[in-house]
């Protein structure tokens, strides 16, 4: 028995020593954000999580060394898992916080650290809101959308925002303020939405009107968002399900009044929304004007499509068109998506519950009406409700989207048609013709309309001086920067052939590539896909039914790299080209 009684003991101290080996091994820590760059003058707020910690009640000490450590400035959050850094001099720090714990678990702790870059203060160019959360701004890339320095706080605001804008400055408003709206959460506004402005260093926060949107109908709002345009006039657009409602003000900064004549609901009417589109895809979204007085909203179903639609007109608003369809990595874009906002360079960010996207101008695809996003390293939120900047530029994300291209004989001339849904800052078209399908020169050109919401048709007539079976027609479009986009490519064929178009998506693909095409008959082509330096990579047979076709190639492409490559079909009439893109 006492051998039995020893051997539990024993035992038991084992269990106990283990035990407690396991808690002390197992307490670890993390620093957010991770290594993030900040400016000279701004506020970092830092936060340590631990875990496997046992209790609550914890230590926590905070320490910066780096560049010159007497510039470092720590708040008085003594004993916090959070603290505040403010950096009066460049260079690198490393930011270290120790946890630790004594008590009936014996003494834990656990330690990490991580680097931050203090740059020369840069002007931030995108500012976000969070529902009661502080405003904060953020410096990033024009370009590449990456955030440069680390979000700072501007003001908490004085009610839950249900969309944020920033004015420029101007004679009206020389501080160039914030301005936020009031969210509709209770369902009890009636249509009317309260605007408060506030200066960028985060004084003078107050409101500065109302604005009633709907008149007698007393809708109240599911979708309010706002946004400024160049000239210094804020625009909100508010949404009841069935009805999307436009009103316009005068942005005059803090402290000022918005009198009858700052305000304009255009008859408190609801814009008409072209079809394909509908005033319900309105459940989430933004707008944001370019520097040409273009509007673009944003228009989101929650865990659906988000989609990019246009306004006829700032001076009479009545029509919101649908003009592309935003998707990541080629495939279909879903989430709940609010803010939206422009960088200098005519590229967008919008906001989501999974952080900050950018919209990259390169990516836009003028023939499938479709444009790219990717998320922004580094941005991961959940709680952004709207994003904001005061960049308006002239050329734009989405220069212009074709409605139609079509080529067709006529006597003894070939008639190009083309339509544009929009245009922005576009210089003229060039029309070039190829016998070949690959080598083109140009036969003529057409002056553009420059910058509209209104769809344009175009026509040039080509004289057919030739004997060849096929022409090969494409469209260059060329804006006011020298930028050039062009179109798919059309063939006229002089001699009935059998296989009369294709059409290529996604187009720019990541791994499936689909290829519609129409045979008047059955008929076996080969598609060949080249890289730029004319070499085959891939070589395929395919028997077409007559009518339409779908061919898709999947395993193939997934050894080809990234960048440009020419798919090529080859018919008894002739070959069809077309110009696609690997991401």
């Amino acid at each position: 028995m006492k051998k039995f009684t020893f051997l539990k003991g024993f035992l038991s101290l084992f269990l106990l020593v283990a035990f407690t080996a396991t808690e002390l091994s197992a307490q670890t820590a993390s620093l957010s954000p991770l290594t993030p760059t900040v400016s000279v003058g701004a506020t970092l707020s830092m936060t340590a999580t631990a875990t496997g910690f046992c209790g609550s009640q914890r230590n926590y000490t905070w320490t910066a060394v780096g560049a010159s450590p007497s510039s470092v400035t720590v708040a008085p959050n003594s004993n916090s898992n959070s603290q505040d850094f403010t950096f009066a001099s460049t260079g690198t720090y490393t930011i270290t916080v120790q946890i630790f714990r004594t008590g009936g678990c014996g003494t834990q702790s656990s330690t990490v650290s991580t680097t931050v870059t203090v740059t020369a203060a840069v002007p931030p160019n995108l500012w976000a809101a969070n529902g009661t959360g502080a405003i904060q701004k953020y410096t990033v890339n024009p370009v590449s959308g990456a955030i440069t320095v680390s979000p700072t706080d501007v003001v908490i605001p004085s009610t839950s925002t249900a969309a944020l804008a920033k004015n420029l400055v101007n004679a009206n408003d020389p501080d160039g303020c914030l301005y936020y709206l009031n969210r509709d959460d209770n369902s009890t506004l009636n249509g009317v939405v309260t605007i408060y402005a506030v200066r960028p260093d985060g004084t003078g926060n107050g409101s500065v009107g109302t604005i009633d949107m709907n008149g007698a109908l007393n809708d109240d709002f599911s979708y309010v968002r706002m946004g400024f345009d160049a000239t210094g006039k804020g625009w909100i657009l508010a949404g009841s399900g069935s009805n999307i409602y436009i009103a316009s003000f005068v942005g005059k900064g803090v402290g000022s009044t918005l009198l009858p004549a700052d305000i304009n609901t255009f008859g408190s009417v609801p814009l008409t929304v072209a079809a394909p589109g509908v005033a319900t895809e309105f459940q989430n979204g933004d707008l944001a004007i370019s520097g040409n007085g273009v509007m673009y909203a944003l228009a989101n179903v929650t865990n659906g499509q988000t989609y990019i639609y246009t306004l006829n007109s700032l001076a009479s608003p009545t029509t919101l068109t649908r003009k592309w369809t935003v998707q990541t990595g080629g495939g279909t874009f879903s989430g709940s998506v609010n803010g939206l906002a422009w960088t200098q360079s005519g590229s967008l960010h919008f906001s989501t519950a999974t952080g900050i996207y950018f919209i990259d101008q390169a990516t836009a695809n003028t023939v499938s009406g479709t444009v790219q996003a990717t998320l922004v390293p580094g941005s991961a939120s959940t709680t952004l409700t709207d994003l904001a900047s005061d960049k308006f530029p002239t050329q734009s994300t989405l220069p212009v989207k074709l409605g139609s291209f079509t080529v067709v004989k006529q006597g003894n001339n070939a008639l190009v048609n083309w339509t544009t849904l929009t245009e922005t800052s576009t210089d003229h078209f060039e029309i070039e013709r190829s016998l070949d399908g690959v080598t083109f020169s140009t036969v003529g050109s057409k002056q553009a309309a420059g910058s509209t919401a209104a769809e344009t048709s175009y026509q040039y007539i080509d004289p057919l001086n030739t004997s060849a079976r096929i022409i090969y027609y494409r469209l260059k479009t060329v804006d006011i920067d020298a930028n050039k986009t062009y179109s798919k490519i059309v063939a006229l064929r002089l001699d009935g052939a059998v296989v009369k178009n294709f059409t290529v998506y996604p187009n720019p693909f990541t791994s499936d590539l689909k290829i519609e095409i129409s045979s008047t008959k059955e008929t076996s082509v080969t598609l060949k896909i080249n890289n730029s330096l004319g070499q085959q990579v891939i070589n395929r047979k395919v028997v077409l039914q007559t009518g339409d076709n779908t061919v898709v190639l999947s395993s193939e492409l997934s050894t080809l790299k990234s960048g440009m490559y020419i798919l090529e079909i080859t018919t008894d009439d002739g070959k069809l080209t077309q110009k696609i893109i690997k991401r």
